[in-house]
């Protein structure tokens, strides 16, 4: 890993945390300043760094780390592409140890999770175009 690969994803950090130094960085993270420059003489990435950023902004994990963009495709989400898509950034969040997963829990019941949040995204986006239309009427 070369030194430009972190600094690379330091800026896009930057940028989807709204932030313009590794101060302010290091206060939306709630770590020390130090981290962030420890992550540039460090032989990986700072993945849990770029894991919480993603569940605090929302931004596209693997652009964050790489810098290209995901060819999941929201407009069109299908149910098992999204229970796939959760899997994975479960799975992701459990090996970097920013989520505490039970090992007891199964595929089975991280669906399950999944489905009532794709409920919940589903009617948002419902709340959302009903409220577009109201306006534009």
């Amino acid at each position: 890993m070369r030194i430009e690969q972190v600094e690379a994803i330091i800026q896009r950090m930057y940028q989807v945390c709204q932030v313009n130094c590794e101060a302010q960085l290091a206060r939306f993270l709630n770590i020390q300043s130090a981290n962030i420059c420890s992550w540039k003489t460090a032989k990986n990435l700072p993945l849990k760094a770029c894991y919480e950023v993603h569940q605090k902004t929302g931004c596209n994990l693997e652009w964050l780390i790489d810098g290209h963009a995901s060819t999941f495709d929201v407009t069109n989400l299908d149910t098992d592409a999204f229970l796939n898509a959760f899997y994975r950034a479960i799975q992701v969040g459990a090996h970097i140890e920013y989520l505490g997963v039970n090992r007891d829990i199964g595929r089975r019941e991280i669906n399950r999770l999944g489905l009532l949040m794709l409920k919940q995204l589903y009617h948002l986006e419902d709340a959302y175009l009903d409220t577009k239309n109201c306006m534009l009427k």
